[in-house]
């Protein structure tokens, strides 16, 4: 055996586990590190939740629809919009049955601390949970006189903005989907409570603009 074998065999002996133990958290802090820079910061976060099928190229529509009044929030040159959405339809009993509508469900019930801001509903589903407290009344976001757009006092048909009539992805939407701002949740750390107040903020200026756009 050569020199540096003994060597190395020598040491592993004596430095096993500690050699072990400490590569093991050099490999949890690269992964954290890595993971970290991956994660990818967004500006907006904008739900859908109804029955109709988004192909990804519409998606990708919607998203660049959204950056036109979008604003870098965080400065890092780029308006990022998340648009996800989740298949929900409280009146189809197949969505039901294969367990579509009780995935939606689980979700809806938490909504309040997830980072979506904006929703883009189809009727039935918002009409299930308009009263649920879960979103902000329009007078709140546009003063006293509401916009003719306003479906009721909390949610706006979507489709009679002129933004959603002139932007791609979202001039597909069925007429009787709606658009509504959901309230900040309640967050003990003051911290983590002025972030999410930003968050709608900037979110409820979109709303805004959503209404005024065109002017």
């Amino acid at each position: 055996m050569s020199e540096f074998w003994k060597k190395l065999d020598n040491f592993w002996y004596h430095y096993k586990w500690r050699t072990i133990i400490i590569s093991f958290f050099v490999i949890i802090a690269i992964i954290c590190t890595v993971q970290m820079f991956q994660k990818k910061n967004y500006d907006y976060y904008i739900m859908y939740v109804g029955d109709e099928n988004i192909t990804k190229d519409r998606q990708q529509e919607i998203v660049d629809s959204f950056k036109k009044i979008g604003i870098d929030t965080d400065k890092n040159n780029e308006v990022a919009i998340n648009f996800s959405q989740t298949v929900y339809d409280p009146q189809k009993a197949e969505y039901y049955a294969n367990g579509v509508n009780a995935s939606a469900e689980n979700y809806l019930s938490g909504m309040t601390h997830l980072p979506y801001y904006i929703y883009i509903m189809s009727e039935n589903v918002y009409e299930k949970y308009k009263d649920s407290g879960r979103f902000v009344k329009l007078n709140e976001v546009f003063g006293d006189t509401l916009p003719g757009e306003a479906y009721d006092d909390y949610a706006l048909y979507l489709s009679k903005t002129s933004f959603a009539k002139n932007n791609k992805g979202l001039n597909s939407f069925s007429s009787d989907t709606v658009i509504c701002l959901k309230v900040v949740p309640y967050i003990a750390d003051k911290s983590g409570l002025q972030a999410e107040q930003t968050s709608f903020t900037n979110h409820m200026i979109m709303l805004r603009d959503i209404v005024k756009y065109g002017e």
